[in-house]
């Protein structure tokens, strides 16, 4: 079943226009919006998960995320894939917005709207979505530096091992 997305401006005005996720041609000053969700522990470790082996980036660590759909805001949507791809309901004032970047990119000009949640939360809980996700681990700070120096970890993440530190601040105040 074909996905739709709302259409933005550069000011992230919506304009009224829905595109298909899959075939949709963005004409000059269109965006999208996508989400992502850096969950930590209270030992200040990040869950990652694996992408499966089929989808682009196969087999590479991320945060769980994806795109915000028509009629969703981004923190229902970061709700929404978090509920679909680890099988884990989240309120809404659980989360906290870290950061939104603008992607200028050709094919796919979108806002990512970056999200952190602290909840401990046992592996064995996890209900993975086997069209999407292959593993789930933890890793400590230093784990997720180098898995990102050995390019084990998705390149579009927009996260780093100095974001790591700012979020665990944040979370920690």
């Amino acid at each position: 079943m074909a996905e739709y997305f709302d259409i933005y401006d550069e000011s992230r005005n919506f304009l009224g226009r829905t595109g298909e996720r899959e075939s949709y041609v963005f004409s000059k000053g269109e965006y999208h919006i996508v989400t992502d969700v850096f969950i930590f522990n209270s030992n200040n470790q990040l869950l990652l998960t694996q992408r499966v082996p089929e989808k682009k980036a196969g087999l590479l660590w991320e945060g769980t995320g994806g795109s915000v759909l028509a009629g969703e805001n981004s923190k229902q949507a970061i709700i929404r894939e978090i509920n679909e791809e680890l099988g884990l309901d989240i309120q809404e004032n659980e989360l906290i917005l870290y950061n939104t970047l603008k992607r200028d990119e050709i094919k796919s000009p979108r806002f990512k709207d970056l999200w952190i949640l602290k909840k401990d939360i046992e592996l064995k809980e996890l209900v993975l979505q086997k069209e999407e996700v292959n593993d789930a681990k933890w890793v400590s700070i230093d784990e997720f530096d180098k898995m990102q120096q050995n390019n084990e970890i998705v390149p579009t993440i927009d996260f780093n091992k100095e974001d790591f530190i700012k979020a665990i601040n944040l979370m920690n105040k």
